[in-house]
């Protein structure tokens, strides 16, 4: 393309020079006159052609939307099954391993990260390991969403989020790591008649705990601000070591399922809706 311009430009000069003198000819124009208005007529089209050329031709912004689009394929639906743990920075010990990386390409880009967390993290190791993770990729997506899970997690949602969109934003929407490690330490030594406890992971993050209390039982729901709720609940023993837990003034056909391993099933008319392990406490009834 620069050899065509090369080759355009003074032809189109010399074409634009006899043009303007001959027609300044007609008018009766001086010579010298017209020959000078032919080249200064000349010499501009030549320079807007070059200019024209540079402006089309010429390279683009590294981050021009139109070329960044263009940079790399992106396949669509790429897992990592097996991938490998990677620390999130030097500053911090947090690993991570992302589970899946879907990649999506059109009028705008998206990046699409499930992880997987040995532990939870405070906010600040969110944050390191969300920027290690988008960092981990050639090319620099516009958007990228992060969902991380924890190891052990119960709740089916994701731990926490974080977006790229391109500015950081993250919402940890379970137990955090200061509200899990408060109910962890709950001195469960208050409760004597202890059957089992679970911890219920979740938006409304609690520890439940399971005591009997004469012919019945009794389960207090323990949140990390240090608020307790206690419901009472009657216990019919089943097949196979189980125990169905459910409240006297029951109308809506809802109750617990507890088996003989300790975990704690969640039922209502609809069918199950909650699978808690047994967190401390023994593991079958007496």
């Amino acid at each position: 393309m620069d050899v065509l311009v090369l080759l355009l430009v003074p032809v189109a000069v010399v074409v634009v020079w006899w043009l303007t003198a001959r027609t300044l000819r007609q008018r009766g124009t001086g010579g010298i006159t017209r020959h000078f208005a032919g080249l200064f007529a000349g010499v501009f089209v030549g320079l807007t052609i070059m200019v024209a050329a540079a402006i089309t031709f010429g390279p683009k912004d590294p981050g021009d939307p139109e070329d960044f689009a263009q940079t790399k394929e992106i396949t669509p639906g790429i897992e990592v099954e097996h991938a490998k743990p990677h620390v999130a920075a030097e500053q911090t010990p947090a690993t991570y391993t992302i589970t899946q990386d879907d990649y999506r390409s059109g009028g705008a880009v998206l990046r699409k990260v499930e992880v997987l967390l040995p532990r939870r993290l405070s906010a600040a190791e969110l944050e390191r390991v969300a920027y290690a993770i988008r960092d981990d990729y050639t090319t620099k997506l516009p958007h990228t969403f992060i969902g991380l899970r924890v190891e052990g997690q119960t709740a089916d949602t994701f731990w926490a989020n974080a977006r790229f969109q391109p500015e950081y934003e993250a919402s940890i929407i379970g137990l955090d790591a200061q509200a899990y490690q408060k109910l962890a330490a709950t001195d469960l030594s208050r409760y004597p008649s202890m059957v089992g406890s679970w911890m219920h992971d979740g938006v409304l993050g609690r520890l439940m705990v399971l005591y009997s209390h004469g012919d019945a039982y009794k389960l207090d729901e323990i949140y990390s601000d240090g608020s307790r709720q206690t419901e009472h609940y009657l216990g019919k023993r089943l097949a196979g070591g189980r125990m169905r837990l459910q409240k006297p003034d029951d109308e809506n056909g809802e109750f617990y399922l507890l088996l003989a391993n300790g975990d704690l099933q969640g039922w209502s008319s609809n069918g199950q809706y909650l699978q808690l392990p047994q967190f401390k406490g023994p593991a079958s009834l007496e």
